[in-house]
């Protein structure tokens, strides 16, 4: 079924990720103002510096198209892919981690940017990866699941490694080992893991099924 043609489908792309990198840099120029560094302790800021750049890369993407006639870039593409199963992973441990166990879970939006990080830009790439970026290559394929997962794996790696010398405490709940029984905590990233992989391969398939199953054709 012929919904978008070629044409509106690479504008539809290019307007969808210039939204995103605006938003993105609005939201960021906030954050940096309010917390510093510290922006990119918490998962919500590496998702969605993860976001900034694979919507950057993918305006380049669309200049070159534009100005020298180059085919979509499948690296841009996969970084995409990985963006927006990071970011959706953010949203996800948002609505079924942080808001029902958190103690103060209002605390999480009480700004305009963390609104733009765990809720409004994860939202916007996924509708954009899936229903107007595709990618003619066809790089895009199931074992890219696993370097999405493994965004979230090495963060919590670390986060752990140094909550548990004593270096920080958090920034989530799940991730203070000093604290937190040790059955909660691998309880928690477990599950999350597993959540990340669902979500990473349902992106991927949506992706494929859409563009080339005929749901959408350009």
């Amino acid at each position: 079924m012929k919904i978008f043609t070629e044409e509106k489908l690479f504008f539809s792309a290019a307007i969808s990720n210039l939204l995103l990198f605006i938003a993105e840099a609005i939201s960021f120029s906030l954050a940096i103002k309010e917390l510093g560094a510290n922006v990119f302790i918490r998962f919500c800021g590496i998702s969605n510096l993860l976001l900034f750049l694979s919507a950057f890369f993918a305006l380049l993407s669309v200049y070159f198209n534009v100005r020298k006639g180059c085919g979509t870039n499948p690296y841009s593409h996969t970084l995409r892919y990985v963006a927006t199963c990071a970011s959706m992973t953010t949203l996800f441990v948002f609505l079924f981690v942080l808001l029902p166990c958190e103690k103060d879970p209002k605390l999480f939006l009480t700004t305009f940017y963390d609104w733009l990080f765990y809720i409004i830009c994860p939202l916007l790439s996924a509708l954009s990866f899936l229903l107007f970026e595709k990618e003619e290559s066809r790089t895009l394929k199931y074992p890219c699941v696993l370097i999405s997962v493994a965004v979230l794996i090495i963060y919590g790696a670390v986060m752990l490694a140094l909550n548990y010398v004593g270096l920080y405490s958090g920034p989530y709940f799940f991730l203070r080992v000093r604290e937190e029984p040790t059955r909660t905590v691998a309880l928690f990233l477990s599950c999350m893991t597993i959540g990340a992989a669902i979500i990473s391969y349902l992106l991927c398939l949506g992706n494929k099924k859409i563009f080339f199953r005929g749901i959408i054709r350009g």
